[in-house]
């Protein structure tokens, strides 16, 4: 089994994580922001695969204090999925993505946590 390293630095402390190929790979339904952290200039783009989501579904993205800094309506691809790229300027520090929309099998409600480096 493939296995890949992941190196971190947390408040000062260097932290080496084993995981396994499939463990690394994106989840075949998934909801994440990437470029997670997203350093200027990049811009941080929120995507969701595989959930299959059928008409409108709403993202709205709000900052660490629970301030709704972004509401958009965004509709899915012909197989269900999305992304958008926020591009508006944003300061550094931890966002929130919630997704609120409908599937097949009813409404979902799906969340990613996301920081933005300037």
């Amino acid at each position: 089994m493939k296995r890949l390293l992941l190196v971190a630095m947390t408040l000062g402390i260097l932290t080496a994580i084993m995981l396994s190929a499939t463990q690394a790979a994106v989840p075949s339904r998934s909801f994440y922001v990437y470029p997670n952290p997203a350093a200027y200039p990049t811009q941080p783009t929120i995507k969701a695969v595989g959930l299959g989501l059928s008409g409108p579904a709403q993202l709205t993205i709000y900052d660490r204090a629970g301030r709704a800094v972004l509401r958009t309506a965004l509709d899915a691809d012909g197989e269900g999925n999305l992304a958008y790229t926020w591009t508006s300027n944003k300061a550094s520090g931890a966002y929130y993505a919630v997704l609120r929309g409908t599937a097949s099998g009813g409404g979902i409600v799906e969340q990613a946590r996301f920081a933005v480096i300037r």
